[in-house]
């Protein structure tokens, strides 16, 4: 078992945990979008 973790490894996994916990938050509160309303944002970002 490898116990050898840097610092920027253990920030990294702290960035992440909290991440994913925001967003579990946001659908608590409701703060969702539809898969349409996903697809028609990221229209956007793709369009090259």
């Amino acid at each position: 078992m490898d116990l050898d973790a840097s610092f920027e490894d253990i920030q990294y996994h702290i960035y992440v945990c909290q991440k994913i916990e925001r967003g579990l938050n946001e659908i608590k509160e409701g703060h969702v979008l539809s898969q349409e309303e996903a697809e028609r944002r990221m229209s956007k970002w793709l369009e090259a």
